[in-house]
Order: structure tokens, then sequence, then C-alpha cells
């Protein structure tokens, strides 16, 4: 499934992200990753946002919008490049969208709205997403 590869690719992420700004003499247990899923009414329209942010050293301004790009990686040999172009490939799939913020932790967040269908007759579909 899409989306369950997506939401590992982004976890994956940030448990890098976190690992990679975690000193060795800092205490493990400052270490944050928060994945939600909320709700989102903006102007009638129903979302569901999925978010994972993380304590992390975040992203810079500049560079949020090149992480989705082929072949761009901060991870060096470690990575790809490949992870976040097709999180953005799948959320693109699923008509949805996909933000980078920074996040209330001190890292990166990353945001994905998913549209919810109107079913036609009157009554919403309710979106169930594996975990």
């Amino acid at each position: 499934n899409l989306v369950i590869g997506m939401l590992n690719n982004l976890v994956q992420n940030a448990v890098d992200a976190v690992r990679s700004h975690v000193k060795e003499s800092e205490e493990a247990g400052r270490a944050r990753i928060l994945v939600s899923a909320a709700p989102h009414l903006p102007a009638g329209k129903r979302y569901v946002q999925l978010a994972i942010e993380d304590s992390g050293p975040g992203i810079e301004d500049e560079f949020r919008e090149q992480v989705f790009a082929p072949y761009y990686t901060t991870k060096g040999e470690k990575g790809n490049g490949l992870g976040l172009a097709l999180v953005e490939r799948a959320v693109l799939d699923h008509n949805a969208r996909i933000y980078v913020t920074g996040s209330s932790l001190g890292g990166a967040a990353f945001r994905v709205f998913f549209p919810v269908p109107d079913s036609g007759n009157g009554e919403r579909d309710i979106m169930v997403f594996p975990v």
C-alpha cells in the first residue's frame, strides 16, 4: 500500500534525523517523534491531516522545496535521495498535498492532507488509514 510505504518513509526519516541530532552526552529522553492524524476542515472542505514531526535538526527554509527532488539527500553515502521523491509521488497519487514546516518539537514537520471524498448521496465517506 502506497500510504503505508509513505508513512514508513517519513517515520524512518524522522528517526534518522533525531539520531543524527542527539549527541551521546545528551539524554536520550530528549529525542521525540510525533505521529498524529486529525480532521482538517478549511472553508467547508474535509481533509485528514497526517503529521510526522521530530526533534531533529530541522530543514532550513531554503531547502524545504528541494527535499522532494529525486536524488537530493542530506544523508551523504547513507541516502540515495529517492525516499521523499517517492513520498511525494504517493501523496499526489492520492490527490493529497504535502507540506514541510518547522515542528514545535524543534525539528521538521511533514504534513499530508488527504481529501475526504463525498460519497454523492449526502453522506461523507470515512477514510481509514491502517497503521
